[in-house]
């Protein structure tokens, strides 16, 4: 079970990964669009290959160069029946994003399904809207949750209302097959949760040439159209980087993180928390500096548009001088893990003091962990948020051995390494 330990300040600088997001994004983009587009810099990880096989087996041509640093999308005439079930592994993105892209299908049957979490968690919102708007899907089980069953034809389209306080992905999955809609979407959606997705999901849609009418977060316009093709740049990954940021705010140093772009990413609230905590936090114009001496202070924050940071700011909180109250992440049950409840069970683990209330927890400070092994739950996060918290305490508690964090960033290890945290 390895141990982390950063047994001096971090300091220095990195490249961060491609967004994890973006790149799932403009890969959904390109294989609807007119002609062969070019992604530069796509994050290469367990999630975003379940999509790029899900697009293949639909017959979209991808070819990256040796280097992984490019991938060139060629759509078909028309999108095809797959021959085969698609497994969608763990990515919560690629099943959602994939429902609605399967009912663009010439004609025939796409069953989509996954690993054991992913057939755990629901969609039922999303299939009702598609319903609204012409399409034949429905869950294998009647549950709403994987396998799922899309007829393809075409999207006849009109309006639609859809439930999004589970996930923005249902939000997302219907604006970017709008467009290929028969008679365009008029979409009005209620109660959604992490919106500054949605907002990535449009910036990805206008870059790629489609424009969409918005009423802030509750109806959107989509007219009948195509993508045109293009050349789309990833940008690098807040959620990614939040990590990071919270080894250096914890244990104390100065890193500076490139490649970070402008493009709306619920994440880059970490930079906002760690600021209220006490970094001191730089903003460039494609980077941001980090600088602490490792006191955090607590508070109170609100994570609705930001769940994902639930777990990185979880174990931040261990390290503050007071309470951390963490509010708005109902929905992180239907994550990977159910987030709120397994963090709380293993701070618990080493010692930590935690109230778990219905969609929040209080965490307060926790000076000496007890010697224990973190069981991460088959949880990416999870596992990247207490590797930090381990390095950060010297490696008093150990993680569960676990190569989860391909999920979303294969390099973590390495790039924890390469800044001087012992892995052992």
């Amino acid at each position: 079970m390895p141990r982390f330990n950063a047994s001096t300040e971090i300091d220095g600088s990195f490249i961060v990964p491609p967004s994890k997001s973006y790149t799932h994004r403009a890969l959904v983009a390109a294989a609807l669009a007119d002609g062969e587009s070019k992604i530069v810099n796509p994050l290469t990880s367990e999630d975003t290959c379940a999509t790029i096989r899900a697009l293949r087996a639909m017959g979209v041509s991808m070819k990256g160069d040796e280097r992984g640093d490019v991938i060139m999308v060629r759509p078909p005439e028309a999108l095809e029946p797959p021959d085969d079930v698609i497994d969608c592994g763990d990515s919560g993105t690629t099943m959602r994003l994939m429902i609605s892209v399967a009912s663009l299908a010439r004609d025939g049957y796409t069953i989509l399904t996954g690993g054991r979490r992913l057939r755990e968690r629901p969609n039922g919102p999303l299939l009702d809207s598609l319903s609204q708007l012409g399409v034949e899907v429905f869950s294998s089980r009647l549950d709403g949750r994987p396998p799922i069953v899309i007829r393809g034809g075409g999207i006849e389209g009109g309006e639609a209302v859809l439930d999004a306080s589970i996930s923005s992905q249902f939000v997302s999955s219907i604006l970017l097959v709008a467009p290929r809609s028969r008679r365009g979407v008029k979409l009005r959606v209620d109660g959604a949760v992490s919106k500054p997705y949605i907002d990535a999901t449009i910036d990805v849609m206008e870059k790629f040439g489609v424009d969409v009418s918005r009423s802030g977060y509750e109806m959107f316009n989509v007219d009948p159209g195509r993508y045109r093709h293009t050349e789309f740049v990833v940008p690098g990954d807040f959620s990614s980087a939040s990590f990071f940021i919270a080894l250096v705010a914890m244990r104390g140093g100065n890193l500076e993180l490139k490649g970070l772009e402008g493009m709306p990413q619920p994440d880059s609230t970490i930079l906002e928390i760690v600021e209220e905590m006490g970094a001191d936090v730089k903003r460039r114009d494609r980077s941001v500096i980090i600088k602490s001496d490792g006191d955090l202070h607590g508070g109170r924050f609100n994570l609705r548009d930001s769940p994902d940071l639930l777990p990185v700011l979880a174990v931040m909180a261990l390290k503050a001088d007071g309470p951390v109250e963490i509010l708005g992440v109902e929905h992180t049950m239907f994550k990977e893990s159910d987030r709120l409840n397994v963090l709380a069970e293993e701070m618990g683990r080493i010692g930590g003091i935690v109230e778990c209330g219905p969609g929040s927890l209080k965490i307060y400070p926790l000076r000496e962990p007890r010697p224990a092994i973190v069981r991460v739950h088959g949880d990416h996060r999870v596992y990247m948020a207490f590797a930090v918290a381990s390095a950060v305490y010297g490696g008093a508690f150990s993680v569960e051995g676990s190569t989860v964090y391909r999920k979303s960033y294969p390099e973590f290890i390495h790039d924890l390494e390469r800044l001087g945290v012992d892995v052992y």
